[in-house]
């Protein structure tokens, strides 16, 4: 083949070649085939993860998350290698806030499969049961076991197999206008730590501080992103995990 062909047009006859021979790499058998796959995953990652990085930093200002499942064997018996974090997001008071801060930054649709604000106490009721004060530990695990059943029904067949689900839920008491109530509120996040895996659970109570309506919301929206960081990359130590679920939120926390 002349030199001057471009680079890109002998990769693409090397791949037709491939299509019309059912080779890989010029492998035929799939223990061969295979090995090429994971040899090309591993010089993919520093790149993929480079680019969505630099991503990260210039369009998304740090606010996005790199999230690598690794090489892994899917339910097919093929090999699998991926980059994705999907969830659903159900917050009660205080606005959306933390919803806002995913729909925000742009690429949602590979982060965020719902949104719902059940303000309504009818709606509510109708959604996560009745009986239980509207903000407290009850409500909160009612709205996770329901938000968390329908992302699976409706996503596991799927995006099961590749995807990491995850599922926030708050509900909260702001400030009124009097500023005569106990502002406080519950927030939760349901998330597995590999496709296909059990859930694990972690539930908070906040005590907001701050003087106005739009301060907490403000303070919410921080909390809930860094609960969600945090469960995905500071689960180290316990210490960690609080310093990174606290960070830049005027909060009073306390684990339940």
């Amino acid at each position: 083949m002349p030199e001057s062909v471009p680079a890109y047009i002998t990769s693409l006859i090397r791949h037709f070649a491939d299509l019309r021979d059912g080779t890989h790499g010029g492998s035929a058998s799939r223990k061969d085939k295979e090995a090429h796959f994971e040899k090309a995953v591993q010089l993919l990652a520093p790149v993929a993860r480079q680019v969505l990085t630099e991503m990260n930093t210039s369009l998304l200002l740090d606010t996005g998350q790199l999230i690598e499942t690794g090489l892994r064997r899917i339910a097919d018996g093929g090999l699998l290698a991926s980059w994705v974090l999907f969830g659903s997001f159900a917050e009660i008071g205080a606005g959306q806030e933390v919803a806002r801060w995913f729909l925000l930054v742009g690429g949602a649709s590979g982060t965020v499969a719902k949104t719902i604000s059940a303000y309504d106490k009818e709606v509510s009721d109708d959604l996560y049961g009745s009986g239980s004060r509207y903000v407290s530990k009850q409500r909160l695990e009612a709205m996770l076991d329901n938000e968390w059943t329908q992302l699976l029904t409706q996503l596991s067949k799927s995006r099961g197999s590749q995807t990491r689900f995850f599922c926030f839920v708050d509900t909260v008491s702001a400030r009124n206008f009097a500023g005569t109530n106990d502002s406080h509120g519950w927030i939760g996040l349901r998330f597995q730590l590999q496709p296909g895996g059990s859930p694990n659970d972690v539930l908070l109570h906040v005590n907001m501080r701050d003087p106005s309506n739009a301060l907490q919301q403000q303070a919410i929206g921080i909390l809930g992103v860094n609960l969600i960081y945090a469960a995905f990359y500071e689960g180290q130590t316990k210490e960690s995990f609080l310093e990174g679920v606290a960070e830049d939120a005027h909060l009073l926390v306390s684990c339940k």
